[in-house]
């Protein structure tokens, strides 16, 4: 799933001058109360960019609805799932890590290493406590995207500007 930072996609397709406006613009979208709420706000930012930003809201309308899909979800763990946060930060452990040793004395010691920093990231991540309420919703909200993604009609319009 992609999410923020995806904005970024966009705002590289908006003059510097006008990025904080736009950046507000769409974090309204991905920080919406609810998907109906988000919908909405993506509407709103087309119609008033596509003109000025075609290219930025061409970038936002090819991907907006797989971005979304958090919605789905409990939304107390929307703050862990809207980004990709979570998986640039154990890549950046990694790297960090890694560097320290520079060389590895041969592929399964760096493994071993990646593996076991990968592992100490995941524990953080379980710091988000899964009732079996939690992972029944869980499930049933990956048949429903399965069954029913999530479609945002307007967005046509946006892709064949």
């Amino acid at each position: 799933m992609r999410h923020p930072p995806y904005p970024k996609c966009v705002l590289a397709r908006v003059p510097k001058k006008k990025q904080d406006e736009v950046r507000k613009a769409l974090h309204r979208i991905f920080y919406a109360a609810c998907l109906d709420d988000a919908r909405d706000e993506a509407k709103q930012f087309l119609s008033r960019y596509s003109r000025e930003f075609p290219t930025a809201c061409e970038t936002l309308a090819r991907h907006l609805e797989e971005c979304l899909t958090f919605y789905r979800f409990p939304e107390r763990h929307w703050k862990h799932i809207r980004t990709s946060n979570v998986i640039e930060r154990s890549f950046k452990e990694v790297k960090r890590r890694t560097r320290v040793v520079g060389r590895f004395p041969n592929e399964t010691s760096a493994l071993v290493m990646v593996f076991s920093i990968l592992n100490e990231e995941r524990l953080k991540w379980q710091k988000i406590r899964m009732k079996a309420d939690d992972i029944a919703w869980i499930e049933e909200a990956s048949k429903a995207l399965e069954q029913e993604p999530i479609r945002l009609e307007f967005l046509e319009e946006a892709l064949v500007v």
